[in-house]
């Protein structure tokens, strides 16, 4: 959708109540910023940042959820502001249709694939669920997924990253006889990236989230471990899991009936993120839950393209979250 100097009542009446502060011919919509922050991360100049750096980022994001939450965005003058040298800002956005979002991503020069991260008005109540996307760039078309599924299900927030995971990472700040690991631009292996700060500091503020993230794989007919639709796993071998699990998986297998699902460690043995770093943090916690969704290329294309694929992915996930609020 393409936002002008046209809106709908919707968006017209959060430029009235100042959820929107942009003037009304600056209205942007979240879809233009994360078009745009993957067209600047084309580049691929991904950069491994410093601890410092980390805890300065750390502080941010539990700033801008906080402002985020108490409806302060006008405070977000200030906090872009004084974190100028981070390379990233705090915008204002609206969804088709036309809800108010807060939307942290890279501006200016240097962009180093930090990441994208929205945060959706009135959504974080008991038990929030989080949509995420840490291969957005690798696993084709997981991040235009991802962003629409999640304001179609009334996810919390979304979380992508905006770079490939097989680029070359540098150092933020070069050390003698350092260099950063092979696999340091896969989010969900590298511990010490923008990404696992922000999913750190928002299970901070909200220990009882649900994460959920949105994955690729190539199905393959011919090995039986490898031809689904679509697998389930929530980083953990199936004798860790508890009662709440069974009952997610209960609730997704029977939303999704027509279709090839596949749970880890009972019909596959692989893509269970059990290395996820995300998945580990969440577990290990104990009081929220990871959730590992695997979806084959076709299944992809399928859901993009077939309205009636993408109405029964969406009615699952909301499946799944109204299973998890009530647990």
């Amino acid at each position: 959708m393409r936002w002008g100097i046209r809106y709908t009542p919707a968006v017209l009446l959060l430029i009235l109540t100042g959820v929107v502060t942009h003037a009304a011919a600056s209205v942007e919509s979240v879809d233009s910023l994360y078009k745009t922050a993957r067209q600047y991360s084309d580049t691929d100049n991904c950069i491994q940042p410093s601890p410092e750096t980390i805890h300065t980022y750390t502080l941010l994001f539990k700033r801008f959820i906080d402002i985020h939450e108490r409806r302060e965005f006008h405070l977000f003058k200030d906090l872009n502001e004084e974190n100028a040298a981070m390379g990233m800002m705090i915008s204002r956005a609206v969804t088709p249709d036309g809800t108010g979002v807060s939307v942290l991503h890279e501006t200016g020069p240097g962009r180093w694939g930090r990441g994208f991260y929205v945060l959706v008005d009135n959504s974080a109540g008991v038990r929030p669920v989080i949509i995420q996307t840490p291969h957005a760039r690798s696993d084709a078309l997981t991040g235009q997924l991802g962003l629409q599924i999640s304001f179609e299900m009334g996810a919390a927030a979304f979380f992508s990253s905006t770079m490939r995971r097989d680029v070359a990472v540098k150092l933020e700040r070069s050390e003698e006889g350092s260099t950063p690991k092979p696999d340091s631009a896969d989010l969900c292996h590298n511990p010490h990236h923008y990404f696992q700060s922000a999913t750190r500091a928002y299970a901070m503020k909200h220990p009882d989230l649900m994460a959920i993230q949105l994955h690729g794989f190539t199905e393959n007919p011919k090995d039986h471990s490898r031809n689904f639709d679509t697998v389930l796993s929530f980083g953990l071998l199936p004798e860790n899991e508890n009662l709440a699990h069974r009952k997610i998986k209960a609730a997704a297998v029977k939303a999704l009936k027509n279709k090839r699902m596949g749970l880890f460690g009972i019909q596959t043995q692989e893509l269970g993120a059990l290395t996820n770093v995300q998945g580990k943090f969440i577990n290990g916690a104990g009081a929220g839950m990871f959730v590992h969704v695997e979806l084959s290329r076709s299944y992809r294309e399928s859901l993009l393209d077939e309205a009636t694929i993408m109405k029964q992915f969406i009615h699952m996930m909301k499946k799944v979250k109204r299973c998890y609020e009530k647990l």
